[in-house]
């Protein structure tokens, strides 16, 4: 129990403290996004874990060194669980695509988005063949893969909402590896109007 909350705790305030340090807001910090998620959704996949995701996540203005694909931008994130199951920290590259732009208004566009990168967690390794294995999933190693894919409504140019699945598994490269999807939204404000 102890590691699971020093887990959450991490998850909570890592964003948060990156963003309170002025300067390192002001200079990478592009946008700020806070968001509820349904935590292994039925939705897709086999459901075992409970409870809902509260995010936080800061993500950095595009990386010019990475234009050749396309000058993706960092992700960094925290999803803490309101059942005391499965707490993430999570990072990433993420591309934004605009698929159609003044909708209802001049600054307005729909966009989809996505992200790969990777997740810790304080969830199981292996529970499988133990009562626990009916409400946690068994992971099979502490540092997973972390995919995401959103759809969003950008209001203006500063504030957005995204519709995001995304999913956590070891890929196969340990066993066990259940997998676990969750769904969600986020509201999302861009630092400066910029």
């Amino acid at each position: 129990m102890r590691g699971c909350l020093r887990y959450a705790a991490f998850a909570a305030f890592l964003p948060a403290a990156l963003l309170a340090n002025g300067a390192f807001a002001q200079d990478i910090v592009d946008e700020v996004r806070v968001g509820v998620y349904d935590h292994d959704t039925d939705l897709i996949g086999h459901k075992k874990e409970r409870g809902t995701d509260f995010v936080l996540e800061l993500v950095s203005k595009r990386i010019e060194a990475l234009r050749f694909i396309g000058a993706p931008r960092f992700l960094v994130g925290g999803a803490v669980n309101s059942a005391s199951q499965t707490n993430q920290v999570y990072f990433g590259l993420i591309q934004t695509w605009d698929l159609f732009r003044e909708v209802m208004t001049p600054d307005d566009a729909i966009f989809l988005e996505g992200t790969l990168g990777g997740t810790l967690h304080d969830g199981k390794i292996d529970v499988l063949g133990t009562p626990d294995a009916q409400r946690w999933k068994s992971h099979g190693s502490r540092l997973l893969f972390r995919e995401n894919i959103g759809i969003g409504y950008r209001f203006n140019a500063k504030w957005s909402v995204v519709l995001n699945l995304n999913h956590i598994s070891n890929a196969g490269l340990a066993d066990p590896n259940e997998g676990m999807n969750d769904i969600g939204l986020t509201v999302n404000m861009k630092l400066g109007g910029r």
